[in-house]
């Protein structure tokens, strides 16, 4: 029954330290292309055309302010390729040369997964009973 007790905590530690690291946000700098009441779409500094969901809870600009050709910066939750909620959008200036891609290596992409942590921590979970395990038996 303890055992048990030991593997429930150590499954919830495991999903709860699984989804902190999911749900963290990230922000890019681009130029409207267009923004509706649900959508905006920017296209970033590099290049990329991105789209971001709009909702009520999308903190924004006044709408005459979202015109084409703006800069905005967009803090986002969720992936690009799988559809990203726009959490803040905020107008700015343009970025200067050097933030367009003049230093190349001074900014690393966004793309690193947070998988290979949480099989760490899946691993060091089920490593930590089966180690509490075999002393419990090798003690009796």
């Amino acid at each position: 029954m303890k055992n048990l007790f030991v593997v429930a905590v150590a499954v919830l530690l495991f999903l709860g330290a699984g989804q902190a690291v999911v749900a963290q946000s990230s922000s890019v700098q681009g130029k409207v292309i267009s923004a509706t009441p649900d959508m905006l779409v920017i296209q970033s500094a590099s290049g990329e055309r991105m789209t971001f969901t709009v909702n009520q809870q999308t903190s924004m600009p006044p709408a005459p302010t979202l015109t084409n050709g703006t800069w905005v910066t967009v803090e986002y939750s969720g992936q690009i390729e799988s559809g990203s909620q726009a959490t803040r959008v905020t107008t700015s200036s343009a970025p200067s040369a050097s933030e367009q891609g003049g230093e190349q290596g001074s900014q690393l992409p966004g793309t690193a997964s947070p998988l290979p942590l949480l099989l760490l921590i899946g691993s060091g979970s089920l490593g930590g009973y089966s180690v509490l395990r075999m002393r419990a038996r090798l003690s009796r």
